[in-house]
C-alpha cells in the first residue's frame, strides 16, 4: 500500500504520545466535583450577600430607646413608656426568646407594676456580644443597667421564664442584695440538661451547635429565621400568638447565631448555676414557682414536676403553684397567671418590714 504523504513540512507530524509526553486527563469525578465546588462557592457568596442585606434592612428599623451596657453594646429592653409611681419588676425571658414574649404579662399587670425585660445579646434588637449572654455575670450586668435606667436602688422582684428563671436563681445566689423576691415561671433546673440528655451536654453536640451558629451569616437566618419563629409561636403555645414587632429580627445573622449559641451553652449554664449555689447558697427570700399541669406528652410532665418540686424546696419561703391551661410556654399561654403571681409577690415583699 502506498504511503500517505504528509502535508506537514519536514516530515510526518508527531503527536504527544509519540514524543513520550503523558496525556494529562482529568477524571470525570474531578470535573463534577469542581463544578459542584464552584456552584457551592457561588451559593455561599450569594447567601452571605443576601444575609448582609437582610441584616442592614432589619437594623434600620431598630428602636431609638436603646440602653448601653458598660462595654458599649446596645441593649434593648421591653418596658412601659412610663414607670413612675409603679413598682419595677425585672425579668429574663426563655432560651432564644425576646422581651416581647412578656408583653401580654405586662398588659395584665397594667398599673400594678412596670415590667422591664431585656433582649439578651444578639436577640431581638440587642447587639450581639462575642461572649453571648455571659451567664450569671451577664444577667447581673443587664440587671444593673436596667436598675440605673429605671432609677431603682432597693432590692426588687425578679421574674424569669425557663432559662431566664435559671439565670434569676443564679443572680439571687451571687447578688442577693439585688433581689427581694423571685417569680420563676416554668423554671429550668440545674439538672435539666443531664436529665433530658440535652445536646449541649455532649461535646460533639455543643460543637455542632456552635458551628451552626457561625454559619448563620451564610443566609440561613434570612431563609428560616422568621418562619421558624412563627412555627414555634403557633405550635409551642396553646393560645397562638400575633406577630410582634420584633419578629423580623429573627431573620438576622446575629439572632440565628445567638439562639444556637444559647442552645450550645445551656448545659454550661446549668452547671454554672449549680456551682454558684454550692458556693454561695440561696438567700432566704420569697420564691414563687409556677409549673404547668397540662403539658403535651412530649414535654415529659413527670420530670418537670419533679424538678420544680425540688427547686422550690431550696427556698424556705418557697411556694409552688400548679397552672392549668398551659404547657412550658406559660408567659404566652397564661399571662394572667404570671401577672397574678408577680402582683402577689410585690404585695408580699412590700408588707415585709424593711431591714
Amino acid at each position: 500500500m502506498a504511503e500517505r504523504a504528509s502535508s506537514h513540512p519536514g516530515g510526518p507530524r508527531l503527536g504527544l504520545r509519540q514524543l513520550g509526553v503523558p496525556r494529562l486527563g482529568v477524571p470525570r469525578s474531578g470535573v463534577i466535583g469542581g463544578i459542584a465546588a464552584a456552584i457551592a462557592g457561588v451559593a455561599i457568596s450569594v447567601g452571605a450577600g443576601v444575609q448582609r442585606s437582610v441584616d442592614r434592612a432589619v437594623d434600620r428599623r431598630r428602636p431609638e430607646d436603646l440602653l448601653v451596657d458598660p462595654d458599649g453594646f446596645m441593649l434593648h429592653v421591653v418596658r412601659p413608656p412610663n414607670s413612675a409611681g409603679r413598682p419595677v419588676v425585672f425579668a429574663e425571658t426563655g432560651l432564644g426568646g425576646t422581651g416581647a414574649d412578656w408583653e401580654s404579662v405586662s398588659e395584665f399587670l397594667d398599673q400594678s407594676a412596670a415590667l422591664w425585660v431585656p433582649d439578651r445579646p444578639g436577640l431581638g434588637w440587642s447587639d450581639f456580644r462575642p461572649d453571648g449572654d455571659a451567664g450569671i455575670p451577664g444577667a447581673i450586668a443587664r440587671l444593673e443597667v436596667m436598675r440605673a435606667a429605671a432609677g431603682v436602688q432597693e432590692p426588687t422582684v425578679i421574674a424569669g421564664w425557663s432559662l431566664g428563671a435559671l439565670l434569676a436563681v443564679g443572680v439571687a445566689s451571687v447578688r442577693p442584695d439585688l433581689v427581694a423576691g423571685l417569680v420563676l415561671v416554668e423554671p429550668s433546673h440545674p439538672d435539666e440538661a443531664k436529665k433530658f440528655s440535652d445536646p449541649s451536654a455532649n461535646p460533639i453536640g455543643q460543637f455542632g451547635l456552635m458551628v451552626a451558629g457561625r454559619l448563620s451569616t451564610l443566609g440561613g437566618a434570612a431563609a428560616v429565621g422568621v418562619p421558624g419563629r412563627r412555627y414555634l409561636l403557633r405550635t409551642g403555645a396553646r393560645t397562638g400568638r400575633s406577630v410582634p414587632a420584633d419578629t423580623v429580627t429573627f431573620a438576622t445573622a446575629r439572632s440565628g447565631r445567638a439562639i444556637l449559641e444559647e442552645l450550645a451553652r445551656f448545659s454550661d449554664r446549668c452547671n454554672e448555676v449549680a456551682a454558684a449555689i454550692a458556693a454561695n447558697g440561696l438567700p432566704d427570700i420569697p420564691c414563687h414557682v409556677l409549673t404547668a399541669v397540662d403539658r403535651p406528652v412530649a414535654e415529659r410532665a413527670d420530670e418537670w414536676a419533679e424538678m420544680h418540686r425540688d427547686l422550690v424546696s431550696w427556698f424556705p419561703q418557697g411556694e409552688l403553684t400548679n397552672v392549668t391551661g398551659s404547657g412550658h410556654n406559660m408567659v404566652l399561654d397564661r399571662p394572667d397567671a404570671v401577672a397574678d403571681a408577680i402582683t402577689a409577690m410585690i404585695t408580699l415583699v412590700a408588707s415585709r418590714p424593711s431591714e
